[in-house]
């Protein structure tokens, strides 16, 4: 009787220490199988609106958060077409929280599958509507609460195209500066220098004003369409996606800030022909010969540098319109009223 005792102590002290092993080394021992699963869809770019990052919350039924979670993504296309996945999720560095990035091949309503294998078990389904200008959107098995996630693990990578459109911002500002420079040159004379010297500085200025003029004009419009093409709210082909660029968040307001610079380069075209005409007339055989021809030629040299100087302030107004609308428009996908 003794000995049948101490079999059923021994027994029961192995089964209790290795339920007690079982529930410290397997979480979903202690929580039970089943998870929830809460998801997060929001567009890091703005620019590329097929690309889609995907934020997880995964807690067991009692609350607590599932950690080292094995899960994936699985995503259809309604309207037909390849599915995607599967695609891992990886940890965010809270407890619970994953997130992953799909890139769609197409537009569409895809219908999003997330699936916990590990150490629960629980799926999540929702449709994601994939189009041009829209925010994410929010699911999860039990809530259809919208909100943006509390944290986010956005990855860019800097390549070669990024520099390239830091240096033609550079040179498109060195271009600008140095048509203006031009301009204040002619300006500077006409108020706060002598006759003859302002005649001698119209002189030299005809020397070096059509090269530099012209080819100032030149990279501001090169670099300009480089720009509206590739620094754009949207993908290329950018600002010329006219359809596209009416869809997004103020979208039409870009596009009247971005025809305001094209009507001051034809301005800043025209000025220069006719700034270019007149300093001729102080070369060798052109019209200005007494002090009366210089003050004519000169005053129009001076009606036209006021209208570039104009122009000038009104494209640096311009450009702070485009770059505050460019931001605004990214942030009003990713924070929606």
């Amino acid at each position: 009787m003794k000995r049948l005792f101490n079999k059923i102590v021994l027994l029961s002290t192995i089964m209790t220490l290795f339920f007690l092993v079982l529930g410290l080394v397997s979480p979903a021992f202690a929580h039970g199988k089943e998870v929830e699963i809460i998801i997060s869809s929001v567009i890091p770019d703005l620019g590329n609106p097929l690309r889609r990052l995907y934020r997880a919350e995964v807690i067991y039924t009692d609350g607590d958060a599932v950690e080292e979670a094995v899960m994936e993504l699985f995503a259809v296309r309604d309207e037909g077409g390849q599915g995607v996945g599967p695609i891992e999720f990886y940890p965010l560095g809270e407890p619970g929280l994953y997130a992953t990035e799909v890139e769609y091949e197409r537009f569409g309503n895809w219908v999003i599958t997330v699936s916990v294998t590990e150490p629960g078990e629980g799926e999540a389904e929702f449709t994601d509507e994939i189009f041009p200008g829209q925010a994410g959107s929010n699911s999860s098995e039990e809530t259809d609460n919208v909100g943006i996630p509390e944290s986010l693990s956005i990855l860019f990578e800097f390549d070669w195209e990024d520099f390239i459109n830091i240096v033609l911002r550079f040179v498109h500002s060195l271009a600008g500066l140095a048509w203006f420079s031009l301009v204040g040159i002619i300006i500077v004379a006409y108020w706060f220098m002598s006759p003859g010297s302002r005649i001698d500085t119209f002189k030299r200025l005809n020397g070096f004003f059509a090269p530099v003029s012209g080819l100032s004009l030149a990279v501001l419009l090169g670099s300009g369409i480089y720009n509206g093409i590739w620094d754009a709210p949207i993908r290329p082909p950018g600002v010329f996606d006219i359809n596209t660029m009416l869809q997004i968040p103020f979208g039409d307001i870009y596009l009247l800030a971005f025809l305001g610079k094209v009507l001051a380069y034809i301005v800043l075209a025209s000025v220069t022909v006719r700034l270019r005409k007149a300093l001729k007339e102080f070369s060798p055989g052109g019209l200005v010969t007494s002090l009366e021809s210089e003050a004519e030629v000169t005053l129009e040299l001076a009606r036209f540098a006021k209208i570039g100087m104009g122009t000038a302030v009104f494209l640096a107004v311009n450009i702070a319109v485009l770059i505050y609308m460019h931001y605004i428009s990214h942030l009003a996908v990713l924070i929606p009223n």
